[in-house]
């Protein structure tokens, strides 16, 4: 299981993960553009709507790739279970709340109950 788990933080995973999560919106947004497209092609000629829903299968078949490319090249490194941990613990320390009052930031490094399996 820790394996699996050392596995889906690899950055080339998290890449997929969030290209699939774009691409959905990517996929609505092409659906809608393709919908009001074929609204004003309406009175054209059959090839035309042909050619213009290949175009958009065609982004369509892009968009996933060319998101993956843009998150490859992205600056920012995917954040691990310990860079959050981090994270909320530098948030903890420099918060300006008094001493006295509690805090309500995590400052261990918390990792889901079946991640221990």
């Amino acid at each position: 299981m820790n394996s699996l788990l050392s596995w889906s933080h690899h950055p080339d995973v998290v890449h997929l993960g969030w290209t699939l999560v774009h691409f959905v919106w990517q996929g609505i947004l092409l659906a809608a553009v393709w919908g009001a497209v074929r609204v004003g092609l309406r009175g054209r000629s059959p090839q035309a709507r042909y050619r213009a829903g290949g175009l958009v299968l065609a982004l369509m078949a892009l968009a996933p790739l060319m998101t993956w490319l843009v998150l490859r090249a992205s600056v920012l490194p995917p954040l691990s279970a310990s860079a959050t941990g981090a994270a909320w613990s530098t948030l903890a320390t420099t918060s300006s709340t008094p001493a006295s009052a509690p805090s309500a930031v995590p400052t261990e490094n918390w990792t889901p109950h079946w991640a221990d399996q």
